[in-house]
């Protein structure tokens, strides 16, 4: 932990939880690469969208959607018509397709 770290109590949480949330929050990352080549488990996969459709949004009021793509080809072909759209609908940008194969 962070020396002098002033941790708020949260009603109902024990302290070895607290300080799991908040070295999570401390040691997230961004992560773009290094992704294993197996895919998650369903078991795996469905704790996480649960977590997540708890995640904040803005102001609250967007529910998260979350579409399931396992296909390689129809991830090809999502990611091509997101860049597309995203490209028409934003300021310019440069777009960075790259095609991650296993090692």
């Amino acid at each position: 932990m962070v020396e002098g770290l002033v941790m708020p109590r949260a009603e109902g949480f024990p302290e070895a939880e607290l300080r799991g949330v908040y070295r999570a929050i401390r040691d997230r990352r961004d992560v773009r690469s290094g992704f294993l080549p197996e895919p998650l488990s369903d078991q795996v996969l469905g704790r996480l969208l649960e977590a997540a459709h708890h995640a904040p949004s803005v102001g609250l009021m967007q529910p998260w959607r979350f579409i399931l793509i396992r296909a390689i080809e129809t991830r090809r072909v999502s990611m091509i018509f997101f860049c597309n759209r995203t490209a028409r609908h934003s300021k310019p940008t440069s777009v960075t397709m790259r095609r991650n194969t296993p090692a």
